[in-house]
């Protein structure tokens, strides 16, 4: 009986190493799948890690962007209502401008229109006038034409008496 339960003993002993090889081999085996996988777990999170640095920058560099254009945008926005109210500034004045040359324009008519009048009673008086002087001008020859006459007579007479 002791040598059936040495045999049973040996057998057991035997059948738990050969379990414990099989577990053994197990183990290494699990043991390099974990490694592997935390191998790849760890290349994995740098990858990660690069992409999520790379992300960031480039989320930087649009962010960068985007303000700039943002500061562009504003300063396109200011020089459009700088030019805006130099426009309007510009059509106000042009306006004023118009309005008083049309007022100049308008005063040169008026003065053109009275200048034509004076000009035209101007010549009137002036026709009026040569008219006067050249009816006083044949008076005035008609009288010479007689003092001459009264002259020569006189002339005359008085070569007569002196005869």
């Amino acid at each position: 009986e002791v040598a059936t339960l040495r045999k049973q003993l040996e057998d057991a002993e035997a059948r738990a190493n050969s379990e414990l090889g099989l577990t053994q081999d197990k183990l290494a085996e699990v043991q390099k799948s974990e490694a592997s996988a935390r191998a790849e777990v760890a290349t994995l999170r740098k990858q990660l890690e690069v992409a999520e640095a790379q992300a960031n920058a480039d989320l930087a560099a649009m962010l960068n962007k985007h303000t700039e254009a943002q500061k562009n945008e504003a300063s396109a926005v200011g020089e459009v209502a700088t030019l805006r109210k130099q426009l309007e500034d510009a059509e106000a004045q042009a306006n004023a401008d118009l309005a008083a040359m049309l007022n100049k324009h308008t005063e040169a008519q008026k003065n053109e229109a009275s200048a034509v009048v004076e000009v035209a009673t101007l010549r009137k008086q002036l026709e009026d006038a040569e008219a006067r002087a050249n009816s006083e001008l044949g008076l005035t020859q008609d009288k010479l034409a007689e003092v001459q006459k009264s002259e020569a007579s006189a002339r005359a007479e008085v070569a007569t008496l002196r005869k």
